[in-house]
């Protein structure tokens, strides 16, 4: 038999990917719509048929998620062999797609809020992708049972971790600082990140004083560490660091992941129900993040620096801060979430750029060395997570930078240059549209629109992208030096639909 944990544990992390999916589905299907309205496909039937592409595809996604999760909990809680485990994974898959989930899904969509009539032979495509991709994760299952019973003959029982002496959910803090000098013996020679993080519960002392200690201890905590071990389970290792903060540590996490991982819990937190005696909770994380090497040469370094940054988040509450440089006193972008290494990267950036009126720079690695004297360790950093921001592009080459070219996008200015401070790219990007429409052609140039609204190509081209990056336009793109970024914008279904909302 499973264990119950197994089963709850499952269940915990399946809420979250379910959760996922459903908003990966929806995206994806608003996605296809776009696309086909775009195309003048605008018939029910081929939207529909999109939808049922789009409802196949989650099924089998379904599938694969809990074929994830059981391989996820079997490595984290060392699952032992026994000969009835393989039946009960692939049954256990089997209760996530059920044939009557499947039939309920033709005719009613929960996530995509759709009442549909649905094609013929629909129902036989969604049980045919419950068959096929239930067979894969049985093949896969299988696999899986087999190694654990190779494991489960060979190896010496595994020393079990120490837990929190109090809850027994989370680590203690001394296994977590074993467990970190372990890592970075097994990193060091490959030059791998440890991300730290530390964790402070906003305004915790009030609740705290308005339930009691006991209750906080019966009801809420329990809830809180679970949370936040669902989320580091598998990536790494989270212990409890006294009444109303956890540490957290994540091997192989760059400052892009780090900070990427801490939003997803900031976000978890912010959107929990809470319950205690009774009643809806609702609270916040403020959260500093260090990494190995780069903010310490061992744990109480970067703990130290981690600790730090939390104080600087906790100051605004509900927010992540990446640990900053003591030398760094001027920082231009002090909201952004950035290292101090990605700030100066996008300022120089900018400022190369106020010359982005006649075509956004194209700049080599080595002139971004020399100019910003930024290390090669720094810029990779930096160029990483600008990159994840959608702020610049790069031609990527297998130094240790890791980009040959990089070129800022349009966003990079929007967020960056002041003359564009207070600019809403909805609202531009609709006011392009309206005119776009009122000037009554298929087709016309950015230069024609510019004029229209007197606007320099520094605010047209962003409006512009956005409309692009939204599918509410097609642009033909500029080559060379001109201060536009398009060389003509088509007018489509979706530009008349944006220019006609209230």
């Amino acid at each position: 038999m499973l264990p119950t944990s197994f089963s709850d544990r499952l269940n915990k992390m399946m809420e979250l990917k379910l959760e996922e999916i459903a908003r990966d589905t929806k995206d994806a299907f608003t996605g296809d719509n776009a696309e086909a309205n775009s195309k003048g496909l605008i018939h029910s039937s081929y939207n529909l048929g999109l939808y049922q592409r789009r409802r196949v595809q989650q099924i089998e996604q379904r599938v694969e998620a809990v074929l994830a999760c059981q391989k996820r909990l079997i490595s984290a809680v060392r699952l032992p062999f026994n000969e009835t485990l393989a039946s009960e994974l692939k049954a256990q898959s089997e209760e996530w797609v059920t044939p009557e989930w499947c039939e309920q899904s033709v005719q009613s969509d929960p996530d995509l809020g759709l009442m549909k009539d649905y094609k013929t032979g629909f129902r036989e495509d969604t049980l045919q992708a419950r068959n096929s991709a239930l067979k894969k994760a049985s093949i896969e299952i299988d696999l899986l049972v087999d190694e654990l019973r190779t494991q489960s003959t060979t190896q010496a029982p595994v020393n079990a971790k120490e837990l929190d002496q109090k809850f027994k959910i989370l680590l203690s803090p001394d296994q977590v600082k074993k467990d970190f000098n372990e890592w970075i013996e097994k990193l060091g020679p490959v030059k791998g990140h440890i991300a730290v993080l530390f964790i402070d519960l906003d305004k915790f002392k009030a609740l705290n004083t308005k339930y009691t200690e006991p209750r906080i201890d019966q009801d809420f905590l329990p809830d809180a560490m679970n949370l936040v071990e669902s989320f580091v389970r598998v990536r790494g290792e989270a212990a409890k660091y006294g009444g109303d903060e956890y540490v957290v540590i994540l091997p192989n996490h760059d400052a892009t992941d780090a900070v990427a991982f801490s939003e997803k819990l900031r976000r978890a937190f912010e959107q929990h129900k809470f319950v205690v005696a009774g009643e809806d909770v609702r609270i916040t994380v403020s959260i500093g993040v260090g990494l190995w090497p780069l903010h310490g040469s061992n744990y109480e370094e970067v703990l130290t620096k981690s600790s730090a940054a939390k104080q600087i988040a906790k100051a605004n509450r509900n927010n992540v801060v990446l640990v900053q440089a003591a030398s760094e006193q001027e920082l231009p972008l002090p909201k952004s979430g950035l290292s101090p290494a990605g700030q100066k990267l996008a300022q120089f950036l900018n400022e190369q750029s106020v010359n982005a009126d006649e075509g956004d720079p194209i700049l080599g690695s080595e002139t971004v060395l020399t100019r910003t004297r930024m290390t090669e360790e720094g810029l990779a950093i930096a160029a990483d997570e600008l990159r994840a921001l959608g702020w610049v592009t790069t031609q990527a080459d297998g130094s240790k930078i890791g980009f040959r070219y990089i070129q800022p996008t349009i966003f990079l200015f929007v967020e960056t240059d002041p003359a564009l401070k207070g600019w809403d790219p909805r609202q531009d990007a609709k006011t392009v549209a309206q005119t776009a429409i009122e000037m009554d052609r298929q087709s016309l140039s950015p230069r024609e629109i510019a004029e229209s609204l007197k606007w320099e190509p520094r605010r047209l081209n962003p409006a512009m992208g956005w409309l692009e990056n939204r599918g509410f336009a097609k642009f033909s793109r500029a080559m060379g030096s001109s201060p536009y970024r398009f060389t003509g914008m088509f007018i489509t279904p979706s530009t008349r639909r944006l220019a006609s909302e209230t």
